[in-house]
């Protein structure tokens, strides 16, 4: 098979090349690469090499398709002699995200298990799907994508739709052979987060039995999902949020009556009917404003949606400080500097399968829409999914029909851990619950693992009471890495019963740093600001040096580990 260079000049790496076994090859063919972001805490004792491997375009006609060329990378121990190695693959969230955004995880859980097995070791393997990252191009740049789309479907069409073969199927398949080149007879676990556990359920249903283990974190279920009812979701989760500020002695207190919900509830009717001084003063509508509270839906954020809502309901020149600054700093990312990620293939995925469901009815977007009035929390996918529904010259570039593996559960008896935040609005409670039940009736080895106090993606944040800085201190590791070194017959979840609660005061350091991001101070509610506010009293205030700073920092926001950059792709 002949590789096929990339589209793009700037994205061209070395040849991949045809081997049958990699085995045999020993590590000659692995050449030395950096990581392709800084680590944000002391690497250790841990290395990571670099290969281009070739696949066919389409597996269902191999021996004829034409070839791409798949960006793998290994991260391991520096150990003499290696024992007991074992091999986790890494999926990573998101359809159009390569697998270096992965590479800081991968190095805290060699970091981890190195601590506690000194006398074996894990090679932790990230590879860019096709189409994303250092593997071959099928289609434009991410910036091209954002402000030439037309130009993005000529390039599909005249590549002779070669994104049409951009297949979860055909990527899981993918995936499969990595693994026959490159097992031996190393135990093999395969972890996928959001999308990618998605990605690995496909792999579970195409090769049952290949590895020893699967680990799925925050799990969408094959048979249920649907973009346009997303936003349902995410007010649920919103609610649940102000829910637990209505139990929380401090949080109740901030509000009139002790009714933070009501007073959401009150402030969405003055501002859909322009009596909000501070939607005034900013210009921003309620609609606008849920969207933006939406960014805090991730686990070590979630305490800032209540004091968003006071300082819009309070408004003092402080408030409207905080509040510009907040405004600027949860602007999506639109400047097209992200390396590797394709959107184009996301929504080549996401219109194929993610957004659309054979199980559930579907809803037209005016429908959709109506309902989204009625909720307090919603974000722009509905906007998306409907302004861009695909046809003309879209629907033959973008999109593929669904296979025999679509909607399916795998039969699979080898061992699964899904990991579940119970505050999760991707994948809210019930829609895991279903997914469990699904999984449990086919495979006795399936586990569900629940997260108090924590979102989507619990790998990104689930850090334990006393046990020092979130990003080091996560339970979902703790219990991925005894599933690994336990062979995946046994696991230890206790951490689970000691994530950190909700900090509504703004009194740890994650919080703070959190509202430092957004807000631009560790502040979260500000000091007490007593006088009368009207719509002739309030004063607005220009933006400063300091509200201006945050601009700088548009979406290089971390929660947890994780760039909200990628806030969107984890979510799907």
């Amino acid at each position: 098979m002949t590789a096929i260079l990339d589209l793009h000049p700037h994205y061209y790496y070395t040849a991949a090349i045809p081997i049958s076994n990699l085995s045999q090859y020993g590590d000659t063919l692995w050449f030395s690469c950096d990581f392709t972001y800084p680590i944000p805490f002391p690497v250790l004792n841990v290395r990571t090499q670099c290969l281009n491997i070739s696949v066919p375009l389409d597996w269902n006609n191999s021996t004829t398709s034409e070839t791409i060329s798949i960006f793998v990378r290994r991260i391991y121990a520096d150990q003499p002699n290696k024992p007991n190695t074992k091999q986790l693959w890494q999926l990573g969230g998101g359809a159009a995200v390569p697998g270096s955004v992965l590479e800081s995880t991968a190095v805290q859980i060699i970091q981890s298990i190195a601590q506690i097995f000194p006398q074996g070791s894990i090679d932790i393997y990230l590879y860019d799907k096709r189409g994303t990252g250092k593997s071959s191009w099928l289609d434009c740049t991410l910036e091209d994508f954002l402000y030439n789309f037309a130009g993005c479907i000529t390039v599909a069409l005249k590549h002779h739709n070669r994104i049409k073969h951009n297949t979860y199927t055909n990527t899981a398949k993918d995936l499969k052979y990595l693994i026959d080149l490159s097992a031996a007879n190393n135990e093999v676990y395969v972890m996928g987060m959001s999308n990618g556990a998605y990605l690995a359920q496909r792999y579970l249903t195409i090769a049952p039995f290949q590895s020893n283990g699967i680990i799925l974190d925050s799990f969408p279920p094959p048979d249920r999902t649907q973009i346009l009812l997303q936003n349902i979701n995410i007010d649920f989760t919103g609610l649940d949020i102000m829910v637990k500020c209505s139990q929380d002695n401090f949080c109740s207190q901030m509000f009139y009556d002790n009714n933070p919900i009501r007073a959401l509830y009150e402030l969405k009717m003055k501002m859909m009917h322009n009596g909000s001084i501070c939607g005034q003063i900013l210009n921003i509508n309620y609609r606008d404003l849920s969207e933006k509270m939406s960014f805090c839906l991730l686990g070590g954020s979630f305490e800032l949606i209540p004091a968003i809502i006071f300082r819009t309901i309070r408004c003092s020149p402080q408030d409207q400080l905080v509040l510009k600054n907040f405004l600027i700093a949860s602007q999506p990312a639109t400047d097209g500097t992200q390396e590797g990620i394709s959107l184009l293939f996301e929504w080549n995925h996401n219109w194929s399968e993610l957004w659309s469901s054979i199980y559930v009815p579907q809803l037209s977007c005016d429908t959709i829409n109506e309902i989204d009035n009625t909720l307090l929390f919603t974000q722009k996918i509905l906007q998306t999914f409907c302004q861009n529904k695909v046809q003309g010259d879209q629907a033959k570039a973008i999109g593929y029909p669904q296979d025999e593996y679509y909607g399916k559960y795998s039969n699979s008896t080898i061992p699964v851990i899904a990991l579940h935040g119970e505050l999760d609005q991707a994948i809210p409670s019930w829609m895991a619950y279903h997914a469990a039940d699904q999984y449990s009736k086919l495979n006795p080895n399936f586990r569900l693992i629940k997260f108090p106090y924590t979102g989507h993606v619990p790998t990104g944040y689930s850090p334990e009471i006393g046990q020092g800085s979130a990003t080091t201190n996560n339970c979902a590791y703790k219990v991925i890495v005894s599933f690994i070194l336990n062979g995946g017959q046994s696991i230890d979840d206790t951490c689970t019963k000691f994530i950190v609660p909700f900090d509504f005061i703004g009194q740890t350091d994650q919080i703070k740093n959190t509202a430092m991001q957004f807000f631009n101070t560790t502040d979260l509610w500000g000091k007490p600001f007593t006088e009368p506010i009207s719509s002739t009293t309030a004063t607005a205030v220009s933006p400063t040096v300091e509200s201006s700073i945050v601009g700088t920092i548009i979406f290089s926001i971390t929660i947890g580990g994780y760039s909200n950059f990628f806030f969107l792709y984890y979510l799907w």
